[in-house]
């Protein structure tokens, strides 16, 4: 018998693995493909005293500097832009350490109210119900990892996010 799978999803970054959860969640089958290694949790720097360095070297942003085993060469000497790229399970998130600013209703109407560029073809409240979402799912997912690897735990609602920590 054939397996049957519904979505493959490439890249396990902070979108493919949401839209991956959300899938499977309802009952499809979902195959995530990623370009790198899981990072384990010992991997990374935050508890090693040369903290800086491994931040200017192993975690740098820029491959070309990083130069990791699944890591590839970028030339953007001819470009503005300069992303940030990380190859590994969990993709370019890993180095944005849980920083996900929203975009403010004047953001998708830069040409309206800044006369530059374009507004975006929808609005904030297009987008808010995917906000809410993301923030119950992130919130449950950093507690799980607080109190499972960090023994901090989390008393209040999702919406107050006051940090305690327990000894266990």
């Amino acid at each position: 018998m054939k397996n049957i799978i519904d979505y493959i999803v490439i890249g396990a970054g902070a979108s493919g693995s949401a839209f991956a959860w959300k899938m499977s969640k309802s009952g499809a089958k979902v195959v995530c493909i990623e370009q790198g290694d899981y990072v384990k949790n010992n991997q990374y720097p935050q508890d090693k005293k040369n903290i800086e360095v491994s931040a200017l070297k192993d975690w740098n942003w820029n491959p070309n500097v990083r130069k990791n085993k699944f890591d590839y060469p970028i030339d953007n000497s001819n470009s503005p832009i300069h992303p940030l790229m990380y190859s590994s399970v969990g993709g370019s998130t890993l180095h944005y350490t849980a920083h996900t600013p929203r975009f403010h209703p004047s953001d998708f109407k830069v040409k309206t109210m800044d006369n530059i560029s374009s507004d975006w073809p929808i609005s904030y409240n297009d987008l808010e119900k995917f906000y809410k979402f993301y923030f119950v799912l992130f919130s449950e997912l950093v507690m799980n990892f607080c109190e499972q690897y960090l023994n901090l735990y989390f008393y209040d609602t999702l919406f107050d996010l006051s940090l305690h920590s327990k000894k266990v």
